[in-house]
């Protein structure tokens, strides 16, 4: 049995990319594809919390979040088996904990420089270190996945 490979999905035009990477790959190897969306919960003490209901609004962000992920899931090209996996918390700690798992992991990288890095913390450059399987990160402005069509880099937006 193969070891399944992984992609990270954020809704971004770089995560579409390393998604429909993470496809092509799975489906040259005869796998299967792991999509993996990640939403961090706020904290409840939070001000919006007075007029709306906090279990409401994670329950509404992971519906939201699995939501953007199966529609983009229908964009792959057929023949993948995909397991969606939508998860609560820390990008880098639940990308790691799911990169035990798999024989690879792709992710989309923002690349907005040295400075918004170091400012910001970034995803990518932090999973790099902490992945237990190799990991290929898709920089920005990537047109097409290893060997495919066009990708469809729709913006998406999200909160």
């Amino acid at each position: 049995m193969l070891v399944p490979v992984g992609a990270a999905f954020d809704g971004s035009a770089e995560s579409r990319a390393a998604l429909a990477t993470a496809a092509d790959l799975a489906g040259s190897l005869g796998g299967e594809l792991r999509a993996i969306s990640i939403f961090e919960r706020p904290a409840p003490a939070h001000p919006m919390f007075a007029v709306t209901s906090y279990r409401e609004f994670v329950q509404d962000l992971e519906d939201e979040h699995r939501s953007r992920l199966n529609e983009a899931i229908t964009t792959l090209a057929a023949g993948v088996a995909v397991e969606p996996i939508v998860v609560e918390g820390d990008p880098v700690a639940v990308l790691a904990e799911q990169s035990r798992a798999l024989g690879l992991l792709v992710l989309g990288s923002r690349g907005y420089g040295p400075l918004r890095a170091v400012l910001m913390g970034a995803v990518s450059s932090e999973l790099v270190k902490r992945a237990a399987c190799p990991t290929i990160v898709i920089p920005r402005g990537v047109q097409r996945a290893i060997g495919s069509r066009p990708i469809d880099a729709r913006v998406v937006y999200s909160h």
